[in-house]
């Protein structure tokens, strides 16, 4: 299995120009940090510098999407810049969510990765996204998720006004966009998922 590690090593060799299949080994190294991310703030005792040293190596990684956006991109890589950096920014959302309770400036954090995760989900071209359709809307149902949590913490410990107004325009705008993916995604498990989720949201 795959490292972070291996992570680290196959950013290192990514060339500072993109090459024809760089964004392929882009996406590799995605996928490598937000499982380890998803696996390594599951434990009861989460390991705060191997937290530190994997958010370094996501925040590389996000560097590296968002030169995707340099130029004119043909649409295959805006797809994959979309997808890419909704998974960066749910990788460093996970690896903050430990520490929200002890730690006020994580807790800052997350709500700000939320709303930057609602603006770069609000890029998404959706006619030309189709086929993306499915992946997008899982992220965004488990994003939701995470922002009714947030809202909920709200009630009992306190946020600031504006951080409230984030996760509430946040959570109407992914809501809206669930909504509206619904024709477009001809997937039973999908309308059922969404359906089970609207009555908790």
């Amino acid at each position: 299995m795959l490292t972070l590690e291996d992570t680290s090593w196959l950013l290192a060799e990514q060339r500072e120009e993109s090459q024809p299949g760089d964004v392929f080994a882009l996406g590799a190294c995605v996928a490598i940090a937000f499982h380890h991310a998803s696996t390594l703030c599951t434990k009861d005792n989460t390991d705060i510098d191997a937290v530190q040293d994997h958010d370094r190596v996501s925040s590389s990684l996000l560097v590296k999407v968002d030169n995707l956006r340099t130029g004119e991109l043909p649409i295959a890589d805006a797809r994959f810049y979309l997808i890419y950096k909704m998974l960066l920014l749910l990788t460093r959302i996970y690896l903050r969510l430990p520490f929200e309770d002890s730690n006020p400036s994580a807790r800052s954090e997350v709500v700000d990765l939320l709303a930057e995760f609602c603006h770069t989900a609000s890029e998404v071209d959706m006619p030309s996204l189709k086929i993306f359709n499915p992946v997008m809307s899982n992220f965004w149902v488990a994003t939701c998720y995470l922002i009714r949590k947030e809202l909920q913490c709200e009630e009992n410990h306190g946020r600031s006004l504006s951080a409230r107004s984030k996760l509430v325009e946040g959570l109407d705008y992914l809501l809206h966009s669930l909504m509206a993916l619904s024709p477009e995604v001809p997937l039973k498990s999908y309308r059922e998922k969404l359906e089970a989720i609207m009555p908790m949201l």
